[in-house]
């Protein structure tokens, strides 16, 4: 018997009665939310005449960066421990539901303006809690993977 993905998006967007004049300021009026939960993944890079490359990307805002370094966090506690620290977990479902909602209003699938932190709207995401706890081997296999990849220069 499958076992059903733990989350899920669900969004409701209108295709009648837009608002125009949100839809044609969209990206100045979401520049708060792409500070912090981030943008659409844009980035730029570029090569000088050394071979050195400079990239700068804006996917993950501010919230997701420490998202990020939390998610690393949450490796090692899961790996060492076999759970995931309740206060990481709360913190990364706040940040994807935010960025869900944010996302939702940069695509243009709903016109209401998102809200800060987490409140109801109409995109939302929901993760299912574990039952039990985490199985640690997966993370284990992962590491190799990783570190052959590094040392190629290239994540596998």
């Amino acid at each position: 018997m499958p076992v059903p993905y733990p989350v899920s998006i669900t969004i409701e967007p209108r295709y009648r009665n837009r608002d125009r004049l949100t839809v044609a300021f969209r990206l100045l009026l979401a520049i708060p939310h792409i500070i912090l939960v981030g943008s659409l993944g844009l980035s730029f890079a570029s090569r000088n005449g050394h071979g050195d490359a400079t990239s700068i990307t804006g996917e993950t805002g501010l919230l997701g960066g420490v998202a990020w370094l939390l998610a690393i966090v949450s490796w090692f506690t899961i790996v060492i421990a076999g759970e995931h620290l309740n206060v990481i977990r709360r913190y990364t479902r706040f940040y994807l539901r935010w960025r869900v909602r944010a996302l939702a209003y940069m695509m243009l699938l709903e016109d209401r303006y998102p809200p800060f932190g987490d409140q109801p709207y109409p995109a939302a995401l929901v993760l299912e809690e574990p039952s039990a706890p985490r199985d640690r081997a997966p993370r284990l296999q992962s590491v190799p993977t990783h570190a052959l990849g590094r040392a190629c220069g290239t994540w596998l």
